[in-house]
């Protein structure tokens, strides 16, 4: 039986830290094979920092002052060989769409 305001409240913040975690208890199995696999994409990840792209893209046509407004994002650039070309029949308008083929 509770008997005082303390007993109250610590009695319902241990409901909730209860009620919040209840599915979080882990074999040892369990963890183990999680903290393995988290291990490996943790080296897969460093590996991948390591690596430099060796290779080099165009973006002459992002970065033409006529096509900047259509970048939403100026870090993200269609490079010029993988991008498709608007053929266009309105004056004063681009080929360039910030856009790129996919297979």
């Amino acid at each position: 039986m509770i008997q005082t305001v303390d007993q109250y409240v610590f009695l319902y913040r241990t409901l909730i830290e209860g009620i919040l975690t209840m599915d979080i208890t882990l074999s040892l199995q369990e963890y183990l094979t999680t903290r393995k696999l988290y291990m490996d994409i943790k080296s897969q990840y460093k590996l991948l920092e390591q690596l430099q792209s060796t290779v080099e893209f165009s973006y002459q046509g992002a970065v033409e002052p006529a096509n900047l407004n259509k970048n939403r994002v100026e870090t993200i650039l269609a490079p010029d060989n993988s991008r498709p070309y608007l053929m266009t029949q309105v004056d004063k308008t681009t080929d360039y769409i910030n856009a790129v083929f996919v297979n």
